[in-house]
């Protein structure tokens, strides 16, 4: 997938072909269509695209009078060599041939940003399926935009209409550490649900030593993979597993079977040598069953959750190729 993020405004198709050129899948289907109505090879097609000798802009030229999906390839390799008088249709006969590819058009509202922008973005992804348009809309642009739905376009936002937490929504709750703060922020930004952002504030305010704080981080982040698209539905919390440890069914703290990835979460019992010799212990046996092992220190989860949640991103990542890889 392609993301093309831009502002809004009266240039967002333009905005967007600069975007896709640095895409490899788009720019390589740019430079095979100019080459064929050229008649040139490839290679020459890119070099003709970093040089502004004469020769290059005739190739350039020829290519672009072929036809409008021509004339847009030419832009989207950042040589634009005519007026488009459709490029929505020019963008769709483009994409044609790649419905393997998908464009994710986001565009970040200002002040310029206008229904007529809007109606734009909602003919390009109701008109072609590689498209899938989002629109970042403030309070006050949904208001106006949604306030009187008669036309097609309105409708088709309207339908695709996801209410994002803001900051004000969920006040930051007093004594608050100031390490908890940028943790916070990330969520928001990730688009968690208030009751997920009320959950790690509380458990921000806990005190470390309670007995329930490490359920409490453990179901905090089994709530932010369950709600994220590339983990939902791979993890179970208090996973037990069918082989022993020290004379119990190892349990774990959030597991995913399928992926063979343990993630075990360390509260204040585990800082203890006695403690951390089990817990290595553990994690030895977790790895000859075949698991890759993660552990996070409670700290980390208040202080740094975005990476730890990336880390275990690229983890989960790694393990589904492998798989793939196995797939006969």
């Amino acid at each position: 997938m392609t993301v093309a993020r831009c502002e809004g405004g009266t240039d967002i198709v333009n905005s967007w072909l600069g975007l896709i050129g640095q895409s490899d899948p788009f720019r390589k289907n740019a430079v095979c269509l100019v080459a064929r109505a050229a008649g040139a090879s490839e290679s020459v097609v890119r070099a003709a695209v970093d040089s502004h000798t004469r020769d290059a802009h005739l190739i350039l030229e020829r290519a672009g009078a072929a036809g409008p999906p021509e004339a847009l390839a030419c832009s989207i390799l950042g040589r634009p060599v005519a007026v488009l008088d459709d490029p929505i249709t020019a963008l769709g006969e483009f994409l044609a041939p790649m419905q393997d590819q998908c464009l994710l058009a986001v565009v970040d509202p200002n002040a310029s940003t206008s229904g007529s922008d809007l109606q734009l973005i909602a003919q390009l992804a109701g008109r072609y399926p590689s498209i899938v348009a989002g629109v970042a809309l403030t309070e006050e642009l949904a208001r106006r935009v949604f306030s009187d739905v008669r036309s097609r376009w309105q409708a088709l936002l309207a339908e695709g209409v996801v209410a994002v937490t803001s900051s004000e929504s969920v006040p930051i709750p007093q004594g608050l550490p100031q390490t908890a703060l940028a943790a916070r922020r990330d969520l928001i930004a990730q688009g968690a649900s208030t009751a997920t952002i009320r959950e790690f504030d509380a458990i921000a305010l806990a005190r470390p030593d309670s007995m329930n704080a490490r359920s409490q981080y453990e179901s905090l982040l089994f709530g932010i993979l369950s709600g994220r698209l590339e983990t939902i539905g791979l993890f179970r919390l208090n996973e037990r597993l069918g082989f022993k440890f020290r004379k119990r069914f190892t349990e774990v703290d959030i597991c995913s079977r399928v992926l063979g990835l343990a993630i075990e979460i360390d509260g204040e019992y585990h800082r203890n040598p006695k403690n951390r010799q089990r817990d290595r212990e553990k994690d030895a046996l977790l790895r000859e069953h075949g698991y890759v092992v993660l552990r996070f220190d409670t700290d980390e989860l208040t202080a740094n959750l975005n990476s730890v949640v990336s880390s275990i991103s690229k983890v989960v990542r790694e393990r589904k190729q492998k798989l793939w890889e196995k797939t006969p």
